[in-house]
């Protein structure tokens, strides 16, 4: 079988489980803008120091922004969707809640409550107008949350052959996992309790202190680690972006490939990219940061969540090495817990120093790695709310600092998508990659 409409050929892939309705797997630009910040006077809750660090990776070229597609059977309800957000999703505190940086950037950044808020302020509707579905997802991306209200917006495009809800949520409101909770809270599960972000209030200056010391230290431990080589996959980021997605796969086609081979889906995966890029990054060894969830509340919707360098030895050409090279290196780095505790430290140090100083240790520390890729467990049962099942999700997460490639998979009700984003500056040929990853993925569930 091929893979889902790239128009670049045939090869053997997964079987899909698409139809005509499905994305179009191509890609299109988006351009990005900076966005500002605020400094207003109420009563305001201090970061915790992970969500800080999130916040504070959001840089210019990359805005740490999670948009996710959700293709619907059938329309939605304007009316029912909005009484629905009111009454589930503004059960999560950080809906309601702004996010404030001190004078200057020095400080810790705060939450506050809107007082202005108003949900219709966030949920937009768009008629059809006969554009390519990923054109339109990719038209909204390209918009910059406006920083004196809550960080999320939603978009419903009206399609003949069913609504697509495209969510928009940055990074400091939830993470991957947090977005799944979400949408399990969105579709009839009791709703949330008040969940105000409950912060550290620690204020002894010993304490950020050694937070800051422990940050530097990480920081330099990665650093004599040396940069990712240069290829066709770095470079200086511009201002746009290009979205591809991937037909529905199986996702028990992927967990019998994964078993037979004792590795998980996200060393499957790994490996399958490594092989993608071999001749992209000049055949050498290449960093993938892959996050690692933290265990954490199931109710908990923020960002518990570290992330790790796993080399890729793109030259190893027998498909079975490559997968237990990727799964051996993984788990060694998760035995070990070196990237992890660097990760920490690293997150654990935001807020001991200045946004200035944070943003440019995010630069420095992106340039360890090559892409980012990520694997996000949806749920397992189709879902539905405001009058419509949800058919198939897509997710593209966020890339940190100066990384110009990000690849996610997401899995729900039984199928699996793949997003891919891309620089366009950088990436000249985004579609073509994730072609190849779905062929290799193929080949390694031969």
């Amino acid at each position: 079988m091929s893979a889902y409409a790239f128009p670049i050929g045939q090869s053997t892939m997964l079987p899909t489980m698409s139809s005509s309705r499905s994305f179009m797997p191509s890609c299109y630009p988006i351009s990005l803008s900076p966005i500002g910040y605020m400094d207003l006077s109420m009563p305001r809750t201090p970061l915790a120091p992970e969500d800080a660090a999130r916040l504070h990776m959001d840089l210019p070229e990359n805005p740490m922004i999670i948009v996710a597609a959700l293709e619907l059977e059938g329309a939605l309800d304007h009316t029912e969707l909005l009484a629905l957000l009111r009454e589930r999703l503004l059960g999560h505190a950080r809906f309601r809640q702004r996010v404030v940086e001190s004078t200057f950037g020095f400080g810790v950044p705060r939450w506050e409550e809107d007082p202005r808020f108003e949900l219709v302020r966030h949920v937009h509707r768009h008629l059809d107008d006969g554009r390519p579905l990923l054109v339109r997802v990719a038209e909204v991306a390209n918009r910059a949350l406006v920083r004196d209200r809550p960080l999320w917006e939603m978009h419903v495009m009206e399609r003949a052959l069913g609504d697509v809800l495209v969510a928009r949520i940055h990074h400091v409101v939830a993470d991957g996992a947090g977005l799944v909770r979400l949408l399990r809270d969105l579709a009839g599960e009791p709703p949330p309790q008040d969940r105000s972000v409950q912060s550290e209030k620690r204020k002894q200056r010993g304490l950020r202190v050694r937070r800051l010391v422990g940050g530097v230290a990480a920081a330099t431990r990665l650093l004599r680690s040396g940069s990712d080589p240069r290829s066709r996959l770095t470079g200086e980021l511009g201002k746009e972006k290009s979205l591809c997605a991937s037909a529905t796969l199986s996702l028990q086609t992927l967990h019998e490939a994964a078993r037979a081979r004792g590795v998980t889906i996200t060393e499957l995966l790994l490996s399958s990219i490594a092989g993608a890029l071999r001749e992209r990054v000049g055949g050498r060894v290449v960093h993938a940061l892959v996050p690692v969830a933290l265990q954490t509340r199931e109710t908990d919707a923020g960002n518990r969540y570290i992330s790790v360098f796993v080399p890729l030895r793109v030259a190893l050409e027998d498909v079975g090495a490559r997968v237990r090279d990727v799964a051996h290196e993984l788990r060694e780095l998760r035995a070990h817990h070196q990237s992890i505790s660097s990760g920490v430290s690293l997150t654990s140090a935001a807020g001991a120093a200045t946004a200035v100083i944070e943003r440019a240790g995010v630069r420095l520390f992106s340039k360890r790695a090559t892409l980012m890729v990520s694997v996000v467990r949806g749920p397992e049962h189709p879902l539905r709310f405001a009058g419509a099942t949800v058919r198939d999700v897509t997710v593209w997460a966020p890339v940190p600092g100066t990384i110009a490639l990000g690849i996610t998979l997401m899995s729900y009700a039984g199928r699996v998508r793949v997003g891919l984003n891309a620089d366009a500056r950088v990436v000249q040929d985004p579609e073509l990659i994730l072609s190849d990853v779905l062929r290799e993925l193929s080949q390694s569930s031969a």
